[in-house]
């Protein structure tokens, strides 16, 4: 394998500063969003949010955030992540009906040549969510089914679950837990309880990754409820 300027084992050198990240080799930028996939925020009430994220390297990762992107940020604590494993962080104390943005930061380990072991600080990119207001809760998501149909060549699957309000749905999915697709729900009437989702082509006889969300079209259960990562076959 060709050796690729500012990568050592795999992983960036980085060199960091502020809110950004710097390769040590060329000095050009290190597109953050390589080391972090499927970041979300779910579970929002109006003091608490969890943010969910799936880290490229292995280490430890904390949240950054602040109101609406001014002023100090705050900082989560901090939780050990693995490659390629769904991690998230529950933030506490913050203000109902309030728009936060926040980063993700990650402190990368990682073994060179030597058998020295380093520690490579990574950003995320910067996103944003909105805290509840008074009275807000999420929808309650139960019974899910996923039934596989069409011929080799032609196979999707359906993807039904039941919700105790009228919601917004769709399904994250893919070969791992990064998913890498999603897919919404066309089919269930804006005034009727429960979800029906149906993926685009698969690959028949591979496993799938998948996440169900359901959001409420109602204010009062106007937060998005996930659930957690499982799997089927095509």
């Amino acid at each position: 394998m060709p050796a690729v300027p500012g990568v050592q084992d795999g992983i960036p050198l980085f060199r960091t500063y502020a809110w950004h990240t710097y390769n040590w080799a060329n000095y050009g930028p290190v597109y953050a969003q390589q080391a972090f996939t499927g970041v979300s925020a779910s579970a929002q009430t109006g003091t608490t949010a969890q943010i969910n994220f799936t880290p490229q390297f292995g280490g430890r990762a904390r949240v950054e955030y602040s109101i609406g992107g001014k002023g100090a940020r705050q900082q989560s604590q901090v939780v050990n992540c693995t490659a390629a494993t769904p991690t998230s962080i529950t933030l506490y104390g913050l203000q109902p009906s309030t728009e936060y943005t926040f980063i993700i930061v990650q402190y990368a380990q990682a073994t060179d040549q030597t058998g020295q072991m380093l520690v490579q600080t990574g950003y995320s990119d910067q996103f944003a969510f909105a805290t509840a207001g008074a009275g807000q809760s999420a929808p309650v998501l139960s019974n899910v089914v996923v039934t596989p149909q069409g011929g080799v060549g032609n196979r999707t699957a359906v993807i039904t679950w039941q919700t105790d309000v009228p919601c917004l749905n769709k399904v994250s999915y893919g070969a791992t837990v990064s998913y890498g697709s999603n897919a919404s729900d066309t089919q269930t009437p804006p005034n009727q309880r429960g979800a029906t989702v149906i993926t685009a082509k698969l690959v028949a006889g591979n496993t799938y990754h998948y996440q169900c969300q359901s959001t409420g079209r109602d204010y009062a259960h106007g937060l998005t409820a996930s659930t957690t990562d499982a799997t089927f076959v095509a």
